[in-house]
Parts: structure tokens; C-alpha cells; sequence
């Protein structure tokens, strides 16, 4: 099982059940081109042609999804779908990202987009001071699970 078991410290929100690997973000953040390139097994070089998936969603698929939003509706529950691409990055069917907009929820997030992507990897890889601090400031926030006491937090 080596290389899909994970041996190390998960910490977990007990509000929203998000996950974290600290240590790995942590090294992303100190030094990503070392993180990266003692991983390049796992993150090889991708061609950048956009690729999409076959389309998936049959009548029958959207008509189970119909029927969860129908009962997250009467629950009033406030939910979300992401859409985010796997390292491959072959983008969600277009025409299957429609039917769920149109049918499902309008406000779905598309993590795929290159923009907002190219945004967040220039904020990720900045040495900008301001930008350096608000990560660190964020991380230590999202450990204490966002209960953290505001000297404790100046003083971090």
C-alpha cells in the first residue's frame, strides 16, 4: 500500500469536516520547486491542450439529481457544487456543466478555470511580505480551526 496510505498528521475542522495536510502545505509554501520536484512522478509535465470528459450525464443520472436537490431544498440546506479537475486537468463536459447549471443550481463554482487558477498559483508562489504573512496568518487559523484567541494570534 505504499504511496496510497498517508502516514501523517490530518487535522480536521469539526465544523465543516475539511481535511488538512499541514506539513505538506507547509513545505509547499516554504519551498514549492523542492516540494515539486522531489514529486515529479506524481506531477509530470502536462501537455496544456484542452481536453474535455465525455459527456456522462444521462436522463436518468438527472433526474437522481433532480430528486437530492428536491430534498436539500424542503431540508433547507445550503449546499455547493465545485467542479475542480484532477491533475490531468481535462476539464468537466460542457454540455454536461450546462444541464447542471440549468437544472441543479446556477451558482456552480468551475475550479477548472485557467484565470482564476494562474490567480491563486501567482498568490501561492508570491514572496510579497503582505501576501506571505496573510498565509501564514490563514494556515495558523485553519489549524486552531478558525477558534484561535486573537493575542494568541498576533503574537504567532
Amino acid at each position: 500500500m505504499s504511496g496510497y496510505i498517508i502516514n501523517e498528521k490530518i487535522t480536521s475542522d469539526n465544523i465543516t469536516n475539511d481535511g488538512w495536510l499541514f506539513g505538506k502545505e507547509n513545505e509547499i509554501l516554504n519551498n514549492p520547486t523542492k516540494y515539486y520536484s522531489l514529486r515529479k512522478q506524481i506531477f509530470y509535465a502536462r501537455d496544456g491542450i484542452l481536453k474535455f470528459t465525455p459527456q456522462k450525464i444521462t436522463a436518468k443520472q438527472l433526474t437522481m439529481l433532480t430528486e437530492i436537490k428536491t430534498v436539500l431544498n424542503k431540508q433547507h440546506t445550503n449546499y455547493k457544487i465545485i467542479i475542480s479537475p484532477l491533475y490531468d486537468q481535462i476539464k468537466f463536459n460542457d454540455k454536461d456543466f450546462k444541464k447542471l447549471k440549468h437544472e441543479i443550481k446556477e451558482d456552480i463554482d468551475d475550479e477548472g478555470d485557467e484565470r482564476l487558477n494562474n490567480l491563486l498559483d501567482a498568490v501561492v508562489l508570491s514572496k510579497n511580505k503582505t501576501i506571505t504573512e496573510l498565509k501564514r496568518i490563514m494556515l495558523y487559523l485553519r489549524e486552531k480551526t478558525y477558534a484561535a484567541d486573537i493575542n494568541e494570534l498576533k503574537n504567532a
